[in-house]
């Protein structure tokens, strides 16, 4: 297994240098737009990106960020201790979230399936159009490695691996509202596999998002804050052409 790591380090630590390279040609051969700072790596934090820096940098200032949930700007803030700057500490976060993401990844799907799937699994999933936001100061790496690890300790069923699950879940239901879908596989796994240990444990993976729902109202006077974001991004919750977001 240390073998596989050292690959996936090594393929994780190309495919950044590729992500990059391939920006670095663009800017030399198509016209460049400076809405947004498109030199690297500052191109890695536009458009939402910016958003998680500045929450991260000063708390949320307006309605539009609050769309925005918290644990990706709190680990950069918690970062900044060690880097003093919110850019590296979100790369780090994302380049480092993408590769305990693949390692769990190939691990998840070996145990599965086979060895050759797993690898192909980690191809895929790297050579998918838009998988070049797994290393910018986004949300989506983290999120990943979440629902892999979830999803893993859910495979193995040991003493404490229920626990380690709702933990990863409950993380996700801050990281992204799709954390939602998580809770839900979760409890679904509980409820078909009566062999789990622990499984009362899971009724407290919501509690992450349950606090930061009571946090708003305290402060905001408005728990559903999170929702009421979304008309910014004109974006809204509803059954109305099975619109949700």
């Amino acid at each position: 297994m240390k073998n596989n790591v050292v690959v996936i380090f090594f393929s994780v630590a190309f495919y950044i240098f590729f992500v990059l390279a391939v920006g670095w040609l663009g800017l030399l051969f198509f016209p460049v737009s400076y809405i947004f700072n498109p030199y690297l790596p500052f191109a890695l934090a536009n458009w939402d990106g910016g958003y998680y820096l500045s929450i991260a940098q000063s708390g949320y200032q307006n309605s539009a960020q609050f769309a925005f949930l918290p644990l990706y700007p709190l680990l950069i803030n918690i970062f900044n201790f060690f880097f003093d700057n919110s850019l590296i500490s979100g790369l780090f976060i994302s380049w480092g979230s993408l590769l305990v993401a693949l390692i769990f990844l190939f691990k998840l799907v070996k145990n599965e399936y086979s060895e050759k799937v797993g690898w192909l699994s980690l191809i895929y999933l790297l050579l998918f159009p838009t998988s070049f936001y797994l290393i910018a100061v986004y949300t989506e790496s983290l999120f990943l490695m979440l629902a892999v690890l979830t999803f893993y300790f859910l495979q193995r069923q040991n003493k404490y691996d229920l626990l380690l699950a709702t933990l990863f879940t409950s993380l996700a239901l801050v990281t992204r509202i799709f954390g939602l879908g998580l809770l839900l596989a979760l409890w679904s796994a509980v409820l078909t596999n009566k062999q789990l240990k622990y499984r009362w444990v899971t009724v407290l993976a919501p509690v992450t998002l349950l606090g930061y729902v009571y946090y708003l109202f305290l402060i905001y006077q408005d728990p559903l804050l999170i929702v009421s974001a979304q008309a910014n991004w004109n974006r809204e919750v509803g059954w109305e052409n099975i619109n949700v977001f």
